[in-house]
């Protein structure tokens, strides 16, 4: 088959791309951290085209072997730091090599166009709302009958994960597609994909720019879930206490 029919015939019904933009669709890889704290709940990550996603995908993946890092990235692990040391599968790297190493994900990250975007969301303050309020911050359902049983009053993540994606959509140029990735998150998918199905269903100018669907993922199957890990992790760190945040 010949390569225009190919994207012609195939492609172009499958991904909804202009035939000019086909090989420049956008891709989103976003990741939560905080939900165990509950003091502030962030979803952030990278949003770019879809080549440069992959560029950086295999700069990230480069840059862990050449630490000899032979697992996926956490930050958990990664700034778990007692007595001057790294442990779990840093231990053999020293503080220092540990702290290049941050600097070249952030380089990775924030290099040729993509962006890193991201929100904060206060747990605490969120909780303080009405719960009609939490209801309509965690839902694109209008008020009916079944109210009572729309959104998730009690967990901040959907209002993260809602205004993430609209965040994506924002810097993706009018006629393109964004195709969102996050992280697995067993707990939260099934809502989240309802969630998205509703917002899709509005039909405005940001769910014109937005893939029909979403896809959840391992780590180990998405370097770029890892820097989103990354991005996430240093974010909440920011909302949280900026003063004990290392410089990267």
């Amino acid at each position: 088959m010949k390569l225009q029919r190919y994207c012609t015939d195939i492609l172009i019904p499958l991904l909804g791309a202009k035939e000019s933009s086909l090989f420049a669709m956008f891709k989103a890889f976003l990741d939560e951290s905080g939900m165990e704290k509950n003091i502030s709940v962030v979803i952030a990550g990278i949003v770019g085209r879809s080549h440069e996603c992959d560029l950086a995908a295999g700069r990230w993946s480069d840059a862990l072997r050449n630490a000899g890092v032979t697992e996926p990235f956490h930050s958990i692990d990664f700034w778990n730091r007692t007595g001057n040391k790294m442990h779990g599968p840093y231990k053999h790297l020293s503080i220092s090599d540990g702290d290049l190493l941050a600097t070249l994900f952030a380089e990775i990250v924030t290099s040729l166009s993509l962006k890193p975007i991201g929100i904060a969301v206060d747990a605490r303050a969120f909780m303080e709302l009405a719960e009609d309020e939490r209801r309509w911050l965690t839902t694109n359902t209008r008020f009916g009958k079944d109210w009572s049983s729309q959104g998730s009053p009690k967990n901040p993540y959907f209002f993260a994960f809602q205004a993430c994606t609209q965040i994506a959509a924002k810097e993706v140029p009018p006629g393109e597609k964004v195709y969102f990735t996050f992280d697995r998150q067993d707990q939260f998918a099934d809502r989240a994909r309802k969630l998205y199905n509703e917002t899709m269903a509005i039909k405005n100018e940001s769910t014109k720019k937005m893939g029909e669907s979403i896809v959840f993922s391992a780590k180990s199957e998405a370097a770029l879930l890892q820097a989103a890990d990354f991005i996430a992790y240093l974010s909440r760190w920011y909302a949280e206490d900026v003063k004990s945040m290392p410089v990267v």
